[in-house]
């Protein structure tokens, strides 16, 4: 069996992120498995990335991702996707590749898995998004939805057409159904997450961590100020952004406060060790894979954004995403009950070992494909 993951981040060649971290984890994991594994991607917008690379057994295409080939005709991910000559395509997260795909390679089986999917029309997503406010000029605005429409129709025909759609979220399966128009309803398919089985050892003082680009939708700047109303606690912003100009500018500002620790970009485990709860600032989100880390290393869960109930079941729901002092009295209700916060801990722990273990997701990934080709 070949497969071949769709992607739009593959972790390295200067991005960084939760899905770009997924998608090398889903793929080399399935090389470890002796499936001959293969990536077709664009390629990295922030450092050079090369036609072709092997990655820990798993063998890397990127192309030029630039307008002029997203609506080419014989687009280059058509053409890689005819040359790989998978017997799965598999998408993470449904987008304009996924369609080109399907046309290259139509003797295929095709899944793809939502990770985020845009619910809700171009327009009325766009207008409410970040990127509307910030833009400058109104050309430049016109020629974002125009493509937004184009994608749209591109992305809704791709899962029209797909053997299977799968949603990495409980609470999208049904909004995926009607948003696309699938005479279906998508399985879910969790994410994987390495839950370790050492004993874990936390800070002896009370340890809040951030974990996230510090890019304008995760608004890392809230989780400064919330440190700067707790002097008491200990706080980590992990993380750094694509942006140098926006990261020296937050890097700056973070030297200003005493208990704020900013490490830049580590390995997520180095972190979530010894940090007792993770706060997510983020405008929105799905189901990120930080909830998943965080819950493996018994990381009680403060968040604005509430995927699956992951935060009410293990934490606290912030129902004001900008408002600091609602962050303050959840992070001081969680910090002075320990057998509270001990026992969300636990059950966030037990949860994600039993439903994203890495071991179990990528048995159930083999498990789709072997019934889609049989």
């Amino acid at each position: 069996m070949k497969v071949c993951i769709v992607v739009t981040e593959f972790f390295g060649w200067g991005t960084f992120g939760g899905f770009g971290r997924l998608s090398r984890t889903i793929a080399t994991n399935l090389a470890k498995r002796n499936i001959e594994t293969h990536v077709l991607m664009q390629k990295s917008w922030v450092e050079h990335q090369p036609d072709y690379s092997l990655v820990d057994g798993v063998h890397v295409h990127a192309f030029d991702g630039r307008l002029q080939t997203r609506l080419g005709f014989d687009s280059a991910a058509k053409k890689l996707a005819r040359q790989i000559g998978a017997d799965v395509y598999h998408s993470e997260e449904v987008n304009i590749w996924s369609f080109y795909v399907q046309q290259g390679a139509n003797h295929a089986k095709h899944i793809i898995t939502c990770q985020d999917p845009e619910i809700g029309e171009p327009w009325e997503r766009w207008r409410k998004s970040p990127l509307f406010l910030m833009s400058a000029k109104r050309l430049r605005e016109m020629r974002e939805l125009v493509l937004g429409v184009i994608y749209n129709w591109m992305k809704r025909k791709a899962m029209q057409k797909a053997d299977l759609v799968c949603s990495q979220t409980k609470y999208h399966v049904p909004l995926i159904k009607q948003t696309f128009g699938l005479n279906y309803t998508p399985i879910f398919l969790p994410n994987p997450v390495e839950v370790p089985n050492h004993k874990l050892h936390k800070n002896n003082k009370p340890t809040i961590l951030f974990l996230a680009r510090w890019d304008p939708i995760k608004r890392p700047w809230i989780f400064f100020r919330i440190a700067k109303k707790m002097p008491h606690v200990h706080f980590i912003c992990a993380g750094k952004s694509h942006s140098q100009v926006l990261d020296a500018k937050l890097r700056n500002r973070a030297a200003k406060i005493p208990n704020l620790e900013c490490p830049g970009h580590v390995d997520p485990k180095e972190v979530l060790e010894k940090s007792w709860i993770l706060v997510n600032c983020s405008v929105k989100e799905s189901l990120p894979v930080s909830f998943l880390e965080a819950c493996a290393y018994k990381c009680a869960i403060v968040s604005c954004n509430d995927p699956d109930g992951f935060a009410s079941r293990f934490g606290v729901f912030v129902h004001n995403g900008e408002d600091v002092d609602e962050y303050a009295a959840a992070l001081n209700s969680l910090i002075s009950d320990e057998n509270k916060l001990t026992a969300l801990g636990q059950s966030a722990y037990d949860y994600v070992k039993e439903t994203h273990q890495l071991d179990t997701v990528i048995d159930k990934h083999l498990k789709i494909y072997r019934r889609l080709l049989n």
